[in-house]
């Protein structure tokens, strides 16, 4: 059984850097991960709000089967979402 559940979603910023710049002003992540998880609406509620708190966009999506994202943001704030996934069993 397939239970998917939306962590974040929004319209995605367009990736910029400026000439003057030392990075990229937005940072665009993708990535997958086949795992088995649990208690998704509670994850999906956290996420969420770390996405809001973050002012990160994209999706996040969860299944009893793992995590499929694509997100963008300022590189600390994707770089925070990162940790906080590698901190849930089965994605670390």
């Amino acid at each position: 059984m397939n239970q998917s559940v939306e962590a974040c979603e929004s319209n995605l910023a367009p990736d910029s850097t400026g000439p003057d710049s030392t990075g990229p002003d937005v940072l665009n992540l993708a990535a997958y991960k086949f795992a088995s998880l649990d208690n998704l609406v509670p994850l999906r509620r956290e996420l969420k709000e770390l996405c809001y708190r973050l002012e990160l966009k994209g999706t996040i999506l969860l299944s009893l089967e793992g995590i499929n994202l694509f997100v963008a943001g300022k590189p600390e704030a994707i770089e925070s979402l990162v940790d906080r996934i590698h901190a849930i069993p089965g994605l670390g």
